[in-house]
């Protein structure tokens, strides 16, 4: 008699089945494996494995693993079946920030396996383009424009959650001749000029950088005559095990000569 389970799947399921040599090749099992089509980076999600046998009792108990063809990213766990013949697992997913990534989750039991494809959406790294600032000022002066970092970057998972207390460098990747520096703050009343490039801030609970501020100094042209600038911003963050995410922006700003 089987012991079968019937489940929603949430994912491309192959399903394998092992014939015995005897009883006129009669079927001795199945495995069914469901997880979610999409889990997030950094989070846990839960997969569950079916085990049907045409020999054993609801009673019996199979081990069952659970790995992925990229086990640095879903690593591998094993769990027993219950008495309705399902093995139930909390997967990790790991902190993938680059891309999102397509892996091959595997549940085998014995001879038995079945696979499904599985989609980690990686963290993302938003750069929100500040308007261009405009300023009058006397020819050939130089004026300082303030950006602050609450507003410019947004750091997320998959979901759209904010990611806290994450490192994000910002560095100056390139700017336009009217611009003669750019420096770093650390606050908004900071009146410290930080000159290093790059440098690394901290995201705060909101996912963005409230403590960072950069100025940049523009030089006004003739007068009379308005004149554009801009400088152009690499934003990065780095994991040791999945590399750089890097978004580029620019800042610009208008100054008018008088």
């Amino acid at each position: 008699m089987f012991v079968r389970l019937t489940k929603v799947v949430m994912s491309t399921i192959l399903i394998s089945q092992v014939f015995g040599c005897g009883g006129g090749g009669s079927t001795n099992g199945t495995i069914a494996i469901s997880a979610p089509a999409t889990v997030t980076a950094g989070k846990s999600f839960q997969a569950s494995a079916a085990v049907t046998s045409s020999t054993a009792t609801s009673t019996v108990t199979f081990p069952v693993s659970f790995s992925s063809s990229d086990p640095t990213i879903i690593p591998t766990v094993t769990a027993d079946t219950d008495s309705g013949g399902v093995a139930t697992v909390q997967l990790a997913a790991a902190n993938v920030i680059n891309a999102d990534k397509e892996v091959t989750l595997t549940a085998k039991a014995g001879g038995l396996s079945s696979s499904a494809k599985v989609i980690v959406r990686a963290n993302k790294l938003t750069f929100n383009a500040p308007a261009k600032i405009t300023s009058t000022a006397t020819a050939g002066s130089t004026i300082d424009f303030f950006f602050s970092g609450s507003s410019l970057i947004t750091y997320t998972n998959g979901d759209g959650e904010s990611l806290g207390i994450k490192d994000v460098t910002l560095k100056v990747f390139s700017k336009t001749p009217n611009v003669t520096d750019v420096f770093w703050h650390d606050n908004l009343t900071d009146t410290t000029y930080l000159a290093d490039n790059p440098r690394t801030f901290k995201t705060d609970t909101f996912g963005s950088l409230p403590n960072s501020v950069v100025s940049v100094d523009g030089i006004a042209p003739a007068a009379g005559i308005t004149s554009d600038g801009s400088v152009t911003l690499q934003i990065s963050v780095t994991d040791s095990s999945f590399g750089t995410i890097i978004k580029y922006g620019d800042v610009p700003f208008s100054i008018t000569g008088k």
